[in-house]
């Protein structure tokens, strides 16, 4: 495998890296990004008919009291932007991503919770009826020994 990373300035820990098959790794173009918490490739995949653009975004949002964090909140003062806002920074300055996996770590606590409180749209509209096969099984109930739930779960 080729790891493209993405290292930390100014920490001795952090970063990220998206790891793809060396026998592909002719066809990926690094997305350049502003925020350090966030990298994205592009693969262009021919398979034989159509060029397929596929796009991977990796994401670490660090938690907000984490130091690394708070030293960044400290020395970007009011131009500090939370890693979801970058994301979305990113989601509008690349609008010629056409197929796009989001992966990462957001640090979001959960509890028990299994959808987005308040989301009353999504609770009006009952359960989905998607006969697409899934990767995991959605189930009504989450335990969780986390019992923990934070602004981001």
């Amino acid at each position: 495998y080729k790891c493209f990373n993405s290292l930390r300035k100014g920490s001795r820990s952090g970063g990220l890296c998206i790891g793809i098959h060396r026998s592909l790794e002719a066809k990926v173009k690094e997305i350049k990004i502003k925020s350090p918490d966030i990298q994205a490739i592009t693969l262009r995949l021919f398979d034989g008919r159509d060029t397929r653009k596929i796009s991977i975004i990796n994401v670490y949002d660090s938690p907000d009291h984490g130091s690394y964090k708070t030293r960044l909140k400290n020395s970007t003062k009011e131009d500090f932007k939370t890693t979801l806002e970058g994301l979305m920074d990113v989601m509008v300055d690349s609008k010629d991503m056409d197929e796009v996996y989001l992966t990462g770590d957001f640090n979001a606590r959960t509890n028990s919770e299994n959808h987005v409180p308040g989301d009353t749209e999504a609770e009006e509209m009952g359960p989905v009826n998607d006969t697409r096969e899934l990767s995991h099984p959605i189930t009504q109930n989450r335990t969780s020994k986390d019992h923990v739930l934070n602004k981001r779960g």
